[in-house]
Protein backbone atom coordinates (compact mmCIF):
# COMPACT_ATOMS: atom_id res chain seq x y z
CA UNK A 1 0.00 0.00 0.00
CA UNK A 2 1.35 3.50 -0.73
CA UNK A 3 3.48 5.14 1.48
CA UNK A 4 4.06 8.59 2.17
CA UNK A 5 6.66 9.83 -0.69
CA UNK A 6 7.13 6.27 -1.46
CA UNK A 7 6.69 4.40 -4.98
CA UNK A 8 4.93 1.33 -2.62
CA UNK A 9 1.80 0.55 -4.23
CA UNK A 10 -1.42 -0.38 -2.38
CA UNK A 11 -3.05 -3.32 -2.38
CA UNK A 12 -6.09 -3.88 -4.07
CA UNK A 13 -9.26 -3.71 -2.29
CA UNK A 14 -11.58 -7.08 -2.84
CA UNK A 15 -14.51 -7.53 -3.07
CA UNK A 16 -17.04 -10.42 -2.02
CA UNK A 17 -19.43 -10.54 -5.12
CA UNK A 18 -22.60 -12.27 -3.44
CA UNK A 19 -22.02 -9.53 -0.43
CA UNK A 20 -22.72 -5.75 -0.48
CA UNK A 21 -19.90 -3.48 -1.16
CA UNK A 22 -17.03 -3.72 1.24
CA UNK A 23 -14.12 -1.66 1.81
CA UNK A 24 -12.14 -4.08 3.36
CA UNK A 25 -9.14 -6.23 1.43
CA UNK A 26 -9.93 -9.63 1.34
CA UNK A 27 -6.58 -11.52 1.65
CA UNK A 28 -5.63 -13.98 -0.24
CA UNK A 29 -5.14 -17.25 1.22
CA UNK A 30 -1.99 -18.26 0.56
CA UNK A 31 -2.27 -21.94 -0.64
CA UNK A 32 -0.19 -24.95 1.45
CA UNK A 33 2.41 -27.08 -0.17
CA UNK A 34 1.44 -30.46 -0.42
CA UNK A 35 1.68 -33.42 -2.49
CA UNK A 36 -1.61 -34.64 -4.38
CA UNK A 37 -2.88 -38.20 -3.57
CA UNK A 38 -2.99 -40.50 -5.97
CA UNK A 39 -6.94 -40.77 -5.37
CA UNK A 40 -7.43 -36.85 -5.83
CA UNK A 41 -5.46 -37.28 -9.09
CA UNK A 42 -7.93 -39.89 -10.53
CA UNK A 43 -11.00 -37.73 -9.43
CA UNK A 44 -9.63 -34.75 -10.84
CA UNK A 45 -9.29 -37.60 -14.32
CA UNK A 46 -13.09 -38.68 -13.94
CA UNK A 47 -14.01 -34.73 -13.65
CA UNK A 48 -12.00 -33.44 -16.50
CA UNK A 49 -13.97 -37.00 -18.42
CA UNK A 50 -17.20 -35.45 -17.28
CA UNK A 51 -16.25 -32.08 -18.76
CA UNK A 52 -15.47 -33.30 -22.06
CA UNK A 53 -18.56 -35.27 -22.40
CA UNK A 54 -20.59 -32.38 -21.18
CA UNK A 55 -19.56 -29.39 -23.18
CA UNK A 56 -17.85 -31.13 -26.15
CA UNK A 57 -15.24 -29.01 -28.13
CA UNK A 58 -15.12 -25.97 -25.66
CA UNK A 59 -11.76 -24.24 -25.22
CA UNK A 60 -9.70 -24.56 -22.13
CA UNK A 61 -10.54 -21.29 -20.22
CA UNK A 62 -7.01 -21.09 -18.16
CA UNK A 63 -4.74 -19.98 -20.99
CA UNK A 64 -2.49 -17.10 -19.95
CA UNK A 65 -4.00 -14.11 -20.63
CA UNK A 66 -0.64 -12.02 -20.87
CA UNK A 67 -0.45 -13.65 -24.37
CA UNK A 68 -3.94 -13.27 -25.42
CA UNK A 69 -7.19 -12.15 -24.10
CA UNK A 70 -9.39 -15.60 -22.89
CA UNK A 71 -11.26 -16.96 -25.90
CA UNK A 72 -14.56 -16.79 -26.61
CA UNK A 73 -17.38 -19.82 -26.55
CA UNK A 74 -18.03 -20.73 -30.00
CA UNK A 75 -21.06 -22.17 -29.27
CA UNK A 76 -24.78 -20.67 -27.53
CA UNK A 77 -25.96 -21.86 -24.86
CA UNK A 78 -30.04 -21.46 -24.42
CA UNK A 79 -31.69 -18.36 -24.30
CA UNK A 80 -28.89 -16.27 -26.62
CA UNK A 81 -26.49 -16.36 -23.63
CA UNK A 82 -23.51 -17.34 -24.77
CA UNK A 83 -22.33 -20.97 -23.24
CA UNK A 84 -19.64 -20.41 -20.50
CA UNK A 85 -15.92 -21.36 -21.01
CA UNK A 86 -15.23 -24.78 -19.56
CA UNK A 87 -12.27 -24.71 -16.82
CA UNK A 88 -10.07 -28.01 -16.77
CA UNK A 89 -10.66 -29.54 -13.29
CA UNK A 90 -7.17 -31.01 -13.46
CA UNK A 91 -6.05 -27.05 -13.74
CA UNK A 92 -4.26 -26.31 -10.46
CA UNK A 93 -3.73 -23.24 -8.66
CA UNK A 94 -0.32 -22.31 -9.50
CA UNK A 95 0.48 -23.55 -5.78
CA UNK A 96 0.33 -26.74 -4.97
CA UNK A 97 -2.88 -27.25 -2.87
CA UNK A 98 -3.69 -28.77 0.39
CA UNK A 99 -5.68 -32.18 0.63
CA UNK A 100 -8.42 -30.08 2.14
CA UNK A 101 -8.73 -27.30 -0.34
CA UNK A 102 -7.89 -29.65 -3.61
CA UNK A 103 -11.44 -31.15 -3.02
CA UNK A 104 -12.84 -27.96 -2.28
CA UNK A 105 -12.01 -27.00 -5.45
CA UNK A 106 -13.19 -30.03 -7.01
CA UNK A 107 -16.70 -29.57 -5.57
CA UNK A 108 -16.79 -25.96 -7.63
CA UNK A 109 -15.71 -27.96 -10.50
CA UNK A 110 -18.17 -30.52 -10.14
CA UNK A 111 -21.02 -27.88 -9.48
CA UNK A 112 -20.04 -26.02 -12.69
CA UNK A 113 -20.19 -28.78 -14.89
CA UNK A 114 -23.59 -30.00 -13.84
CA UNK A 115 -25.10 -26.51 -13.83
CA UNK A 116 -22.76 -24.81 -16.14
CA UNK A 117 -25.50 -21.88 -16.88
CA UNK A 118 -25.67 -20.68 -12.95
CA UNK A 119 -23.83 -17.65 -12.52
CA UNK A 120 -23.42 -18.30 -8.62
CA UNK A 121 -21.57 -21.88 -9.57
CA UNK A 122 -18.72 -19.52 -11.39
CA UNK A 123 -18.93 -17.16 -8.97
CA UNK A 124 -17.85 -18.99 -6.27
CA UNK A 125 -15.45 -20.97 -8.10
CA UNK A 126 -13.69 -17.44 -9.12
CA UNK A 127 -13.49 -16.56 -5.39
CA UNK A 128 -11.51 -19.97 -4.31
CA UNK A 129 -9.00 -19.20 -7.70
CA UNK A 130 -9.18 -15.55 -6.36
CA UNK A 131 -7.92 -16.73 -2.76
CA UNK A 132 -4.82 -19.41 -4.01
CA UNK A 133 -3.62 -17.12 -6.16
CA UNK A 134 -4.21 -18.36 -9.40
CA UNK A 135 -5.29 -15.09 -11.17
CA UNK A 136 -6.09 -17.19 -15.08
CA UNK A 137 -8.81 -19.35 -14.02
CA UNK A 138 -10.60 -16.48 -11.59
CA UNK A 139 -10.51 -14.44 -15.00
CA UNK A 140 -12.58 -17.45 -16.63
CA UNK A 141 -14.87 -18.15 -13.71
CA UNK A 142 -15.74 -14.51 -13.65
CA UNK A 143 -15.93 -13.70 -16.90
CA UNK A 144 -18.32 -16.42 -17.55
CA UNK A 145 -20.36 -15.34 -14.30
CA UNK A 146 -20.60 -12.17 -15.89
CA UNK A 147 -21.87 -13.68 -19.13
CA UNK A 148 -24.51 -15.41 -17.72
CA UNK A 149 -25.53 -12.30 -15.28
CA UNK A 150 -24.43 -8.91 -16.17
CA UNK A 151 -23.92 -5.76 -13.90
CA UNK A 152 -22.71 -7.58 -10.92
CA UNK A 153 -20.25 -4.37 -9.40
CA UNK A 154 -18.55 -6.79 -7.04
CA UNK A 155 -17.56 -9.25 -9.10
CA UNK A 156 -16.76 -6.62 -12.16
CA UNK A 157 -14.34 -5.01 -9.41
CA UNK A 158 -12.53 -8.38 -8.59
CA UNK A 159 -12.51 -9.17 -12.21
CA UNK A 160 -10.42 -5.99 -12.86
CA UNK A 161 -8.23 -7.10 -10.35
CA UNK A 162 -7.26 -10.34 -11.60
CA UNK A 163 -6.71 -8.79 -14.90
CA UNK A 164 -4.35 -6.55 -13.23
CA UNK A 165 -2.41 -9.07 -11.77
CA UNK A 166 -2.22 -10.63 -15.72
CA UNK A 167 -0.93 -6.95 -16.63
CA UNK A 168 -4.00 -6.44 -18.63
CA UNK A 169 -4.21 -2.66 -17.37
CA UNK A 170 -6.43 -1.56 -19.79
CA UNK A 171 -8.98 -4.36 -18.98
CA UNK A 172 -8.46 -4.00 -15.46
CA UNK A 173 -9.63 0.04 -16.00
CA UNK A 174 -12.32 -0.88 -18.06
CA UNK A 175 -13.75 -3.68 -15.63
CA UNK A 176 -13.40 -0.98 -12.63
CA UNK A 177 -15.17 1.59 -14.72
CA UNK A 178 -18.13 -0.86 -15.51
CA UNK A 179 -18.79 -1.35 -12.26
CA UNK A 180 -19.08 2.04 -11.30
CA UNK A 181 -21.37 2.47 -13.98
CA UNK A 182 -23.59 -0.05 -13.13
CA UNK A 183 -23.61 1.19 -9.61
CA UNK A 184 -22.02 4.31 -8.87
CA UNK A 185 -19.92 5.44 -6.07
CA UNK A 186 -18.37 1.65 -6.10
CA UNK A 187 -16.22 2.77 -3.59
CA UNK A 188 -13.55 -0.54 -4.50
CA UNK A 189 -14.10 0.03 -8.25
CA UNK A 190 -12.99 4.10 -7.51
CA UNK A 191 -10.05 2.79 -4.89
CA UNK A 192 -8.80 0.37 -7.63
CA UNK A 193 -9.61 2.56 -10.82
CA UNK A 194 -6.77 4.96 -9.12
CA UNK A 195 -4.49 2.27 -8.29
CA UNK A 196 -4.29 0.94 -11.80
CA UNK A 197 -4.45 4.96 -13.38
CA UNK A 198 -1.20 6.05 -11.18
CA UNK A 199 0.73 3.01 -10.73
CA UNK A 200 0.44 0.99 -13.84
CA UNK A 201 -0.66 3.80 -16.39
CA UNK A 202 1.09 6.72 -15.24
CA UNK A 203 -2.12 8.63 -15.56
CA UNK A 204 -2.02 10.72 -12.71
CA UNK A 205 -4.65 13.17 -13.41
CA UNK A 206 -7.42 10.67 -14.09
CA UNK A 207 -5.97 8.60 -11.12
CA UNK A 208 -6.60 12.05 -8.59
CA UNK A 209 -10.13 12.32 -10.27
CA UNK A 210 -11.34 8.76 -9.56
CA UNK A 211 -10.17 9.06 -6.01
CA UNK A 212 -12.06 12.46 -5.57
CA UNK A 213 -14.93 10.82 -7.01
CA UNK A 214 -14.29 8.30 -4.20
CA UNK A 215 -13.97 11.11 -1.29
CA UNK A 216 -17.28 12.55 -2.66
CA UNK A 217 -18.92 9.16 -2.03
CA UNK A 218 -17.30 8.65 0.97
CA UNK A 219 -14.91 11.46 3.09
CA UNK A 220 -13.51 8.66 4.97
CA UNK A 221 -12.54 6.81 2.13
CA UNK A 222 -9.10 5.35 3.32
CA UNK A 223 -6.79 2.01 1.74
CA UNK A 224 -6.59 -1.19 3.29
CA UNK A 225 -3.41 -0.29 5.18
CA UNK A 226 -5.16 2.82 7.08
CA UNK A 227 -3.78 5.58 5.02
CA UNK A 228 -6.39 8.11 4.52
CA UNK A 229 -7.17 8.52 0.58
CA UNK A 230 -7.00 12.35 0.91
CA UNK A 231 -3.24 11.69 1.84
CA UNK A 232 -2.49 9.38 -1.40
CA UNK A 233 -4.31 12.24 -3.12
CA UNK A 234 -1.79 14.38 -1.66
CA UNK A 235 1.22 12.79 -2.79
CA UNK A 236 0.21 12.37 -6.31
CA UNK A 237 1.70 16.03 -5.93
Amino acid sequence: MAKKKTSQQPAPVKDKPQAPAQDQARTAAPARVTTVSLTTCLVSVVVALALGLCIGSMLPGFMDSRQAPAPRPQAAAPAQQPAPQQAAPQQQAKASLSPELNSALLKLQEAVVKEPNKAENWIKLGNFQFDNQNPSAAVTAYENALRLKPGNANVLTDLGIMYRELHRFEDALKAFREAERVQPGHRNALFNQGIVLYYDLKRKDEAEAAWRKLLAADPNAHAPDGTPVSELIKHLH
